[in-house]
């Protein structure tokens, strides 16, 4: 329950961020929040490329709205197409999350702010006609509403069975969009308070690995944008929205920490907060992945395992499907993915299509239990503990520990690492030079989006 006590604020949470977030200047940001949002930039259009590609729920969802007759001045990442700002942001928001390849937010359990912020950021700045210093302020904003409110109300909310992806990232992306649109601190918080009420999601998609998962940042972004237009046109929701006695905070979670959302506001950045992924999985495998890149690295050899035993926090504990069919599967199973790292190293596209019809890594897969350890359900979200058990055929075992992995705000990616990952998505799919172009795109002061947004993929192969 909320305490709203502990809220030290002359008036809502809603206003406060509005008030100090509507007046933020990209150049006044430090270099370090400057560097990141760059980099988000980059990884997220790296993301929508590879989805818009390759996501199955990208196709679906891209061929329905052209069918509804959509037009507008927004760009569908990778096709070319020009659709409502509204719309755009879906489709582009689904092809970002399509293959689970973008970031998230350390601390704030299931949410993805780049998939959900970055399309409601770009496809307003295409109809304001805005140029990338905007696109990065609105990107922090979003980033900084998002992550706050996200880190108040979990682990609890992702324990009720909510996706924070779908109920946060609408507030992050209406914040951004509202940023984009040049909204004052009133019509700012009438965005978010009208963006709550269009939160949802809910994490029933584990079961069968449906694209519901995928729609939920599509959905986000494309409400976020809703919210914040309907805000300037005089649109209102109540600015209490997130603390009051029948608000989001009580609807969403058991225990809320409400003084976070203010805590430290103007003097940290949570963009700093996310996280990039290096592996191609779910964020709540990387520990495990680490664990068992650690045994491989000792010298297990795959062929000698009997078992394996992992022990996870709670909110990875759930990924326990040992018997993947879909590409999305694999990505959503710790005993594969543990399995795909003792034989072969590596978790990327291409290791996991072939690891799915790699026998010998199935065949482990099968063997490999996964079980909560409630000291490390303890720990999260402060640390994600993980420990991979093997037991050879000798009788022997060994074990591994990870409670952070590469890619965490504690072991980032360097800028290098986060640009080659987008240059090895998105150089395959496009014409030559063209990748080279959004990345120059990305770290200069343009005063427009076309060199990021106007590329189409040359491929479509449906894999996730």
């Amino acid at each position: 329950m909320v305490d709203t006590a502990q809220v030290q604020l002359n008036g809502s949470l809603a206003g406060a961020l509005a008030a100090d977030l509507s007046d933020i200047r990209f150049a006044d940001l430090s270099q370090q929040t400057q560097e990141r949002a760059r980099l988000v930039l980059l990884d997220t259009v790296g993301a929508m490329l590879a989805g818009a590609a390759y996501g199955r729920s990208a196709h679906i969802v891209r061929d329905t709205m052209r069918a509804l007759g959509e037009s507008g001045p927004a760009t569908v990442v990778g096709e070319g197409l020009k659709m409502s700002a509204p719309s755009a942001a879906l489709c582009n928001g689904i092809s970002a999350h399509a293959l689970d390849l973008d970031d998230s937010h350390r601390f704030a359990a299931g949410y993805h702010p780049g998939a959900t912020v970055i399309p409601a950021v770009l496809a307003v700045a295409e109809q304001e006609r805005a140029g990338i210093s905007a696109v990065l302020e609105g990107i922090v904003v979003g980033y900084e509403v998002g992550g706050r409110i996200g880190r108040a109300i979990n682990p609890s909310h992702r324990y009720r069975g909510f996706h924070s992806t779908g109920t946060v990232g609408v507030l992050g992306a209406a914040a951004g969009a509202a940023r984009m649109l040049r909204l004052g601190p009133h019509e700012t918080a009438m965005a978010l308070a009208v963006a709550a009420s269009m939160a949802g999601g809910v994490f029933a998609f584990l079961n069968g690995l449906h694209p519901t998962k995928h729609l939920h940042a599509g959905h986000a972004a494309q409400a976020g944008v809703l919210a914040a237009l309907l805000a300037r046109n005089g649109f209102t929701g109540p600015e209490d929205v997130l603390e009051g006695p029948e608000g989001f905070f009580r609807a969403y979670s058991d225990e809320v920490r409400p003084e976070v959302v203010t805590e430290g506001l103007g003097a940290r950045t949570e963009i700093l907060s996310n996280y990039f992924k290096p592996y191609t999985a779910c964020g709540h495998g990387f520990t495990a992945i680490e664990a068992a890149l650690d045994l491989r690295r000792r010298g297990v050899e795959a062929s000698q395992i009997v078992a394996v035993e992992v022990a996870t926090y709670r909110a990875a504990s759930v990924l326990r499907n040992a018997e993947p069919q879909t590409f999305q599967e694999g990505q959503f199973s710790i005993p594969f993915l543990v399995s795909l790292c003792l034989h072969h190293g590596v978790v990327s596209i291409d290791s996991v299509r072939s690891g799915l019809s790699d026998t010998s890594v199935l065949a482990l897969a099968g063997r490999t239990r996964v079980t909560e350890e409630p000291s490390f359900t303890d720990a999260f979200p402060a640390r994600r503990p993980t420990e991979v058990v093997v037991r050879l055929a000798d009788g022997s075992s060994l074990s591994a520990v990870a409670e952070s992995a590469a890619g965490m705000p504690e072991r980032p990616l360097t800028s290098e690492q986060v640009t080659r990952k987008f240059t090895d998505l998105a150089s395959p799919l496009l014409t030559s030079g063209a990748a080279a172009e959004i990345v120059e795109t990305v770290g200069s002061d343009a005063t427009s989006v076309d060199g990021l947004l106007r590329h189409r993929v040359t491929t479509h192969e449906v894999i996730a």
